[in-house]
Order: C-alpha cells, then sequence, then structure tokens
C-alpha cells in the first residue's frame, strides 16, 4: 500500500469515527445563535456599502438583495469580503447551498432576542 492510500484510509476513518458520534454530540440544544441580518446597525451597513465601493448609503433591503445574491449566483467574487465582515459581527447568513430559513429549522441557527 502506498503512503497516499494509507493517508486517505486514516482520513476516512477520522470521518466515519466522527459521523459514528455525531448524533451522539448533537441534539436539540446544539446551535449558533445569531443576529437577524434586519437588525444590522446603521454603522455596520455604511461598512458594507464601503466595502463594496458605494458611494452612497443605499439601506438594508440592498444589502439582504446582495447577501442572497452573493450566495447563490456568485459565490466566489468579492462579495465574500462582504460575507465575511457580516458573519464576524454575528449576522446568519446562508450557508452550505440552504438558506438561513432552512437552518433554523434544522435547528443549526437560532435568532437571538432583540
Amino acid at each position: 500500500m502506498k503512503a497516499a492510500e494509507a493517508k486517505s484510509i486514516a482520513e476516512n476513518q477520522v470521518l466515519a469515527d466522527f459521523w459514528k458520534h455525531y448524533d451522539k454530540v448533537m441534539d436539540e440544544t446544539s446551535y449558533v445563535e445569531l443576529k437577524n441580518l434586519s437588525d444590522i446597525t446603521d454603522e455596520q451597513a455604511i461598512e458594507v456599502e464601503k466595502i463594496l465601493g458605494h458611494k452612497v448609503f443605499v439601506g438594508i433591503k440592498f444589502i439582504e438583495r446582495f447577501i442572497a445574491d452573493a450566495f447563490f449566483d456568485n459565490p466566489f467574487s468579492i462579495c465574500i469580503a462582504v460575507i465575511d465582515y457580516l458573519r464576524s459581527k454575528g449576522y446568519a447568513l446562508p450557508a452550505f447551498g440552504y438558506t438561513v430559513d432552512q437552518l433554523i429549522e434544522e435547528n443549526i441557527f437560532k435568532i437571538k432576542e432583540k
């Protein structure tokens, strides 16, 4: 057996062990508590506008549409900087091809109360 094959087998075993115990670790109380994007502050929205290179603030509705387009139409574009910024501020954003609503339904995300 080649070294690369042995490494691949070992990595697959680690993943298999992880998934074997995943259900034991994850329960109804395992979720990430995040903020709703509609709760973005004016300062944070202005920062997003700066990242996008806008000279004028265009509002939260634009940012919400931008995020939807960024994840489903242009996942490898410059919009990653906006996405990273918003995630660093604790906002719930689509992930892994799932919408925020789907991630909430699956108990992966929970929206923080105001």
